[in-house]
């Protein structure tokens, strides 16, 4: 912890820093050598004085940022020199996704507010699809999760205090499957996802739901949803009124959502893609040969901002080309890039840098005034919080240059986070295999390491397709490397992924191992697996379990870790079943092993070194439906 003597701190100022005080960020010390001030004025300027250095800023996030240069000046005993940056947007959001299994705690949450603040982004939405509190509806955000007025009300106080906007994040049409699962609300339901349109009853809770959801938050501000919607009228409204066109419903449907955003005097935002797909003959938001109807453009209100979310193209002339589509429908556009936290047990860094430069850059050139960063949970949210940091600190360092400086980058960690740039980033190689990308334009890494981790180890149903590359190899070499990072702040996570990497240096290959050994006879070999190798991977699964299990409950409320739990209990007692099996069938007690006398099959149409990002249910059984 660095002590620093403050000497001059602006009212507006002195509670934000009080509680990255009480953090442990810094420890405010009057006897300290080095001083900083704060001082009101234009951009940000950090200027360095005998014994310290001052900071002008025009905005709190500005102030705080320039706090965290200076940590980061500190922490690597470098020398501080003059700086000046420009925000080059207005907004430089956050969205963090709370409902696909983690709602992070209270006290994480404010964590990672103080380490926002420090990077200099000056908002955040909390993505809550169903578990924020509606007074009356006990069944809304019931076991899992639910962030109660008052604590929601707490945090947009405390970010207020860091410069920081709270901005309420919900959805209004689609993606509401943990609440539209209770039978109390099938009279608005019409799919397992998605709302019915055009019934009073929907539009009554709806309203429930906004009112709720924008009352905790001082910001007029509310993403209300709106994407996503892919079996809009195929339910229970085809049974009532019978077929008509999505693009029909959702000009229906927005206007009458708008009705309750306008009495409540909110300004609202929503993703844009349903828009884009209307116009595609295949449905696909970017498809460049897209044609939106007249009536779809006349039905947008001037009163809502589009949200272009892109997570899949490097290539700066698609972005600006996406751009100037989307403001053919309005002059209200925000853009978001993602970090690829979803489907993994670690975001794909390289992949979200890939995407992410492209997207920042083109919308500084397009004049884009705000930005979201989008943090997804797909299929479990087993990703730990911390690792998202680096890259918060990279789309920070876009956000106010014109292109990001690595070696401010990881002066910038040190200084927000107290983290090793080196150190995360080569955890971020975890999925990054011998050059597999996945297929299409998804130009990133496949998910490799969940793959490898649930895949069914009787089974094996991928090992097809990873045949010719050294899989267990990278992980020896990752595993290696892992154990030589520094001790640090958020330790935990690297340890959970340093483990992952060990047991993955065995299990990567080992159905294919297992199923050649078993068809070669070769009994010595068998013997081995059953003595030395099923034992190995049993312990090392249960020591991998139990570090997920408590960095999970020091990150995350409980709910939602069932979920991953039944995933390890799986895993377990299928190596608990395969272990008996080879022992049956080495003491002769059978002929042979049914699950392994078929061949292995590739399962996917893929060229060589391609493989698809998988969720848990294509790796995990022997076809993709079994769970």
């Amino acid at each position: 912890m660095q002590k620093v003597n403050i000497v001059s701190v602006p009212a507006d100022l002195k509670k934000g820093l009080e509680f990255v005080s009480r953090a442990g960020i810094f420890s405010a010390d009057s006897s300290s050598k080095f001083k900083i001030k704060f001082t009101p004025g234009s951009g940000l300027i950090v200027k360095p004085f005998p014994g310290g250095a001052e900071i002008i800023y025009s905005r709190l996030c500005q102030a705080f940022r320039g706090l965290g240069i200076i940590l980061g000046k500190l922490s690597s005993r470098k020398k501080i020199t003059a700086l000046s940056e420009t925000q080059r947007f207005e907004l430089i959001n956050v969205m963090l996704d709370v409902s696909r299994n983690a709602a992070p705690r209270l006290s994480v949450l404010k964590d990672l507010l103080i380490r926002m603040s420090l990077m200099g982004i000056n908002s955040l939405m909390l993505y809550t699809e169903a578990n924020y509190e509606i007074k009356g509806e006990k069944l809304f955000g019931y076991n899992i999760g639910r962030y109660s007025s008052k604590e929601l009300s707490e945090l947009d106080y405390f970010a207020a205090c860091l410069g920081i906007e709270m901005i309420p994040c919900i959805q209004t049409l689609a993606h509401l499957r943990r609440l539209l699962q209770w039978d109390q609300y099938r009279n608005i339901k019409d799919t397992e996802t998605v709302l019915m349109v055009g019934e009073t009853s929907t539009y009554d809770f709806i309203e429930k739901m906004i009112a709720a959801a924008h009352a905790p938050f001082t910001s007029k501000r509310i993403h209300i949803g709106m994407d996503e919607a892919w079996d809009l009228g195929l339910g229970n409204y085809l049974k009532k009124n019978g077929y008509a066109s999505p693009h029909s419903l959702m000009a229906d449907h927005l206007p009458r959502v708008m009705e309750i955003i306008r009495r409540h005097n909110l300004k609202p935002m929503m993703w844009a893609d349903m828009y884009f797909r209307a116009g595609s003959k295949t449905g696909d938001y970017y498809d460049l040969n897209a044609v939106i109807p007249d009536d779809v453009i006349k039905s947008i209100p001037d009163d809502i901002s589009l949200v272009y979310w892109d997570y899949y193209h490097c290539d700066p002339d698609f972005y600006r080309t996406f751009i100037e589509k989307h403001r053919a429908l309005s002059p209200h556009i925000m853009v978001a890039p993602g970090v690829h936290s979803w489907n993994r047990f670690f975001p794909a860094y390289q992949g979200a840098l890939d995407t992410m430069i492209p997207a920042l850059r083109s919308a500084k050139e397009k004049n884009i005034r705000e930005i979201i960063m989008t943090v997804w949970g797909d299929d479990g949210n087993e990703y730990p919080l911390p690792a998202i940091f680096p890259l918060l600190q990279y789309y920070a360092e876009e956000a106010y240059n014109n292109k990001a400086d690595k070696t401010a980058l990881a002066e910038n960690l040190l200084g927000s986070c107290s983290m090793n740039y080196h150190d995360w980033f080569l955890a971020g190689n975890i999925d990054e295999v011998n050059g597999l990308r996945s297929p299409g334009r998804h130009e990133t890494c496949p998910n490799t390491s969940k793959i490898l981790l649930w895949e069914d180890p009787l089974y094996g149903i991928m090992q097809p397709h990873f045949l010719g590359i050294n899989i267990k190899g990278h992980y020896q070499e990752l595993c290696r490397e892992l154990k030589k990072t520094k001790k640090g702040h958020y330790t935990e996570a690297l340890f959970l992924i340093t483990l992952l990497a060990e047991f993955l240096s065995r299990k990567a290959d080992f159905p294919a191992f297992l199923r050649q050994a078993y068809k070669n006879k070769n009994r010595s070999l068998l013997r081995k697996i059953l003595k030395k190798d099923i034992p190995w991977l049993k312990s090392k699964a249960k020591k991998l379990w139990q570090s997920h299990r408590s960095l999970w409950h020091d990150i995350n409320q409980p709910f939602g870790w069932e979920t991953i739990e039944a995933r390890y209990g799986t895993l377990f007692f299928r190596l608990c079943t395969l272990e008996k099996k080879l022992s049956d069938y080495l003491a002769g007690k059978s002929l042979l092993i049914e699950e392994l006398e078929n061949d292995a099959l590739p399962v996917f149409p893929l060229a060589k070194n391609e493989m698809p990002i998988c969720q848990y249910k294509k790796c995990a059984g022997a076809v993709f439906d079994s769970y």
